[in-house]
């Protein structure tokens, strides 16, 4: 592609060589050297190379809202996709705060199902405390609050939502492990202690015909056998 700005630069250093050289000639009462078609040839490219700046101008205008254009529309589908996005995340946010609710709600009811058997169990005794609904209340919302806090930018609030967090019991273990371990020693014992024991000698029945059944010696007519 031409280079208009070094062209003009030439053509217009040309016309002024052959204006000067055509005043001077007049000013000496010689004859100009050169036609006066050279001085109108140098001017029509200049004005030629004029429209051409001005051609230029306008293709690099159009090709500029082109690009602002294909840039908008790019954006446009991204933000498109990205609503989408965020939308599901939405969705799965949701589901996962429903379900938080329904799981601690049933977490919270067994939890007091458990603890009027183990009052049971004991004889109307005391049930163990880390069934008690405080306790359950306190270790729960600390594995919550661990969890919230990790929001990004919002480790104790997120809106009109609060909580405390300072480091919950067996972070490290899943919540299963965790109150697994709570609560091993208080129900272990009682669990087993509800099993029947073993005993060491069990009363043994020959599978026989009818009339012929022994039982601990003796058959079922009363003979010794």
């Amino acid at each position: 592609m031409m280079d208009i700005s070094a062209r003009r630069s030439e053509l217009e250093t040309e016309l002024a060589a052959l204006e000067r050289a055509r005043g001077e000639a007049l000013l000496d009462g010689g004859k100009h050297t050169k036609p006066n078609g050279e001085i109108s040839r140098v001017r029509a490219e200049l004005e030629a190379l004029t429209q051409a700046e001005g051609i230029q101008s306008d293709r690099q205008r159009d090709e500029a809202e082109r690009q602002r254009l294909a840039r908008l529309a790019q954006l446009r589908s991204e933000l498109a996709a990205l609503e989408q996005e965020r939308l599901g995340a939405v969705e799965r946010a949701e589901m996962s705060c429903r379900n938080l609710i329904d799981a601690t709600n049933a977490m919270m009811d067994i939890a007091e199902r458990e603890a009027a058997v183990c009052h049971r169990i004991n004889d109307d005794g005391p049930v163990p405390t880390p069934l008690s609904r405080h306790s359950i209340v306190s270790r729960i919302s600390a594995r919550m609050a661990s969890v919230f806090a990790k929001l990004k930018g919002a480790p104790h609030r997120f809106g009109s939502m609060n909580w405390h967090y300072t480091g919950a019991p067996n972070h490290h273990h899943s919540w299963v492990e965790a109150e697994a371990h709570a609560l091993k020693n208080h129900l272990d014992p009682l669990i087993a202690g509800a099993m029947p024991a073993p005993r060491d000698k069990l009363l043994q029945i020959e599978h026989q015909k009818e009339d012929t059944i022994h039982v601990n010696g003796h058959d079922s007519s009363g003979s010794e056998a």
